[in-house]
């Protein structure tokens, strides 16, 4: 289920890395992710205002990450003279976009209780 539509990302979260075209990929990947993320609770509670704006922060990270992989992120050094560039192992890439998926649904779930993975103690 992709919990927010292109123009909720436009109008109201108030995006603009995202073409229109590039949208339905980066949302659906962003929701199956947050589901994973709330271990399925998303779903019963697609209709808050807090997830259709994780799944926009989220999808923003991984328009960030497609366009590093074909831009200069991923450079782990540069130098000039006689010119050298050493990149960041694919795995390191990785780590970095999981963390920014992470830090991004948080943002905005952080008090919904959505993100807890524990035992309810009655």
């Amino acid at each position: 289920m992709i919990y927010a539509d292109y123009n909720y990302y436009t109008s109201t979260y108030g995006g603009s890395a995202i073409s229109a075209s590039d949208w339905p990929e980066r949302a659906r990947d962003a929701s199956v992710y947050l589901d994973a993320l709330t271990s399925g609770r998303a779903a019963e509670n697609s209709t808050m205002e807090a997830i259709k704006m994780a799944v926009c922060a989220m999808a923003d990270v991984l328009q960030s990450a497609q366009s590093a992989a074909g831009g200069a992120a991923g450079i782990a050094s540069e130098k000039t003279g006689s010119y050298s560039v050493s990149y960041q192992s694919p795995e390191a890439v990785a780590r970095a976009t999981e963390s920014g998926l992470r830090s991004a649904a948080h943002r905005y779930l952080a008090e919904t209780g959505l993100l807890f993975r524990g035992v309810y103690w009655y």
